[in-house]
């Protein structure tokens, strides 16, 4: 079964790929209704194509190579909108978080499960991210956590981006982060029915969209380049736009 993913905002385009199946080894229960989210990561390495004369890279910025080794994302809140056709007699919507949408740099290419939650039967039309910084008050509380400590101090973070840059015979690891906000709407056609079982959504991030300026390879450890990489990593989602049914 195929269908249209309407995307309500601009800003990011979202590789959502819906599957829903009556078992999930994947799952611990074995009854109810659970929405699962699994990522995946393609393209990793982002790779020079400017020839080099000497030692030194013609129109480019020095850098042989960049791979993306994780991603990590602070979603605080995910909302699921409930259809006006909705006949499960539920009449409240969905709230899910906060939760860290993470993607790995796996060659075996293999999805990581973020969560498995229990979500109600029903037909919901569209969901919201919010892609929030932690307040002061929940900074505190989740300092000390594996998982949201990252996102909590000192700088309250929501995105960050871990990796290697390859210069010549030498590398180097970096870490870009950022504190951007931004709410995300996603409008399902037709509605997401949520029956017995589990339904995954799996997101794709490829990470080549990144790192790439028309005439080089951007730095991420140069502030200058740092809007720039922004604007990759609000490429570096794609739409499949179907949705399978087992």
């Amino acid at each position: 079964m195929k269908s249209q993913l309407k995307i309500l905002s601009g800003f990011i385009a979202l590789a959502l790929i819906v599957a829903s199946c009556s078992e999930n080894t994947n799952n611990p229960t074995t009854d109810g209704s659970y929405l699962q989210m699994k990522t995946g990561m393609t393209n990793q390495t982002v790779t020079s194509n400017f020839a080099k004369s000497g030692d030194a890279v013609q129109n480019g910025s020095g850098i042989d190579s960049i791979r993306v080794d994780s991603v990590r994302i602070l979603i605080k809140r995910i909302k699921l909108h409930r259809s006006e056709d909705d006949t499960s007699g539920e009449a409240e919507d969905v709230k899910i978080g906060p939760t860290v949408i993470h993607f790995n740099n796996d060659t075996t290419d293999t999805q990581t499960i973020v969560f498995t939650t229990a979500i109600p039967v029903g037909s919901y039309r569209k969901m919201k991210m919010e892609m929030h910084r932690f307040t002061p008050g929940e900074a505190a509380d989740y300092a000390a956590d594996p998982e949201f400590g990252p996102f909590a101090f000192p700088d309250r973070l929501t995105i960050i981006v871990d990796g290697t840059v390859y210069v010549d015979s030498t590398s180097r690891a970096f870490q870009f982060t950022q504190d951007w906000t931004e709410n995300f709407w996603f409008e399902f056609e037709p509605n997401l029915e949520i029956t017995e079982g589990t339904t995954a959504i799996e997101w794709t991030f490829d990470a080549s969209k990144v790192f790439r300026a028309a005439d080089r390879l951007l730095d991420p450890d140069d502030e200058n380049d740092h809007g720039n990489i922004g604007d990759g990593l609000k490429k570096a989602w794609k739409v499949f736009k179907k949705w399978h049914r087992d």
